[in-house]
């Protein structure tokens, strides 16, 4: 019942001060936690963007969220790092998981920007949420580049073809992300 809980709600605290510490103290292994975070970044995007939506974000949330959002986006960050730091390998799992989150990222960019762009009341509230989200997923961007490099290094393979199918994954994704809207 705490898990579709949102801020306010009766049983939001124990969703997010015992339901998830627990799982990710449960998760075993860099990448699986890697995603872990990156799910638990994704689940403060999605919470900002339903209390949003519904008219219901003030500004004390809204900052809540995205503190946790921050934290949450650094501790992916810094798995990713430790993973690519650990076993040179390891590039493809690091391009994928970097992949996955910017492509996250950018969807939902999107969509608290077009949430802002329906309804004036919730634009200051996200705005700048969105432009952390936005710098957030070119720095993760990054990171996956510099992965495909070492793919590309490694294996001989043409950069810019890996580059182009990555693109368009991620544009794939944008696009079902704003069909929603």
């Amino acid at each position: 019942a705490a898990e579709g809980s949102l801020p306010h709600d009766l049983l939001y605290p124990i969703k997010v001060s015992i339901n998830e510490p627990v799982r990710g103290f449960a998760t075993r292994g860099e990448q699986a936690k890697a995603d872990w975070q990156t799910r638990l970044a994704q689940r403060r995007l999605e919470e900002t963007e339903t209390l949003a939506a519904n008219g219901n974000l003030d500004e004390e949330t809204q900052s809540r969220l995205q503190a946790n959002f921050n934290i949450y986006a650094q501790r992916v960050a810094n798995r990713i790092a430790t993973i690519e730091a650990r076993d040179n390998d390891d590039a493809t799992a690091v391009a994928d998981m970097s992949a996955n989150f910017e492509t996250s990222l950018r969807a939902h960019e999107q969509i608290l920007l077009k949430i802002g762009a329906r309804d004036s009341s919730m634009k200051p509230h996200i705005s700048d949420f969105a432009k952390e989200i936005k710098t957030q997923a070119d720095t993760t961007a990054k990171i996956r580049i510099k992965a495909l490099k070492n793919i590309s290094e490694k294996n001989n393979v043409e950069f810019s073809a890996e580059t182009k199918r990555e693109q368009e994954l991620a544009r794939q994704s944008i696009s079902k992300a704003q069909d929603l809207f």
